[in-house]
C-alpha cells in the first residue's frame, strides 16, 4: 500500500482506510475481515512521522485445544521517513527510520502496516481464559467431552 505524500499538506493530516487483507497478500483463511487502518501523518520539510493503527480480526488456532477461534487484532506502528539525496545502504523497509527521495510522490508503507498487524498476534493463543486444553494421555478435546483416563495425581517416587 502506498501513501501519496506530494497531496499531503504541511502539518498533521488524519484519515481512516478500509482494505482486503489479499491487498497485503494476508491469507482469508486467517484474516476473516477487512482491515481499518487509521494514519496520522506530520509532515514537515524533508521530513514525515507516520503513525498508524491497524485493527481485523483473526483466525488463530488455540494452542491448549487445537480449536480454530475469531479473535480481535489490534496494531500500531510508527516510522519516520527522512528525505534524503540517496538512500542508505542498509535501510529496509520496516525500518524505525527510511528515506524518501527528493521528487519522489508515494511511500510504500506495506511493511509497515503488516508488522502493526502480525507482531500483535498474541505469542500464546487461547481461546477462552477457561480452555480445559486436550487430555495429555488420550488427546480428547475436554472443553466438549471428559476422558475416561485414570490420571494418577500422585508424582511417582
Amino acid at each position: 500500500m502506498k501513501i501519496n505524500i506530494s497531496k499531503l499538506d504541511t502539518g498533521i493530516s488524519e484519515w481512516e482506510e478500509i482494505i482486503e487483507p489479499a491487498k497485503l497478500e494476508l491469507s482469508l483463511d486467517q484474516f476473516t475481515s477487512p482491515i481499518q487502518i487509521g494514519f496520522h501523518v506530520e509532515k514537515g520539510v524533508g521530513k514525515i512521522r507516520l503513525n498508524l493503527s491497524a485493527f481485523t480480526t483473526g483466525l488463530l488456532i488455540c494452542d491448549r485445544c487445537g480449536e480454530d477461534f475469531q479473535q480481535q487484532i489490534f496494531g500500531r506502528n510508527t516510522v519516520f521517513f527522512v528525505q534524503r539525496e540517496e538512500s542508505l545502504p542498509d535501510e529496509m523497509p520496516g525500518d524505525e527510520t527510511r528515506s524518501f527521495l527528493p521528487g519522489e510522490n508515494n511511500l510504500d508503507i506495506t511493511v509497515e502496516i503488516l508488522d502493526a498487524i502480525l507482531l500483535s498476534i498474541p505469542m500464546q493463543n487461547i481461546c477462552t481464559g477457561g480452555c480445559k486444553g486436550l487430555c495429555i494421555d488420550c488427546g480428547v478435546n475436554l472443553n466438549q467431552e471428559s476422558c475416561t483416563c485414570i490420571h494418577d495425581s500422585k508424582e511417582d517416587d
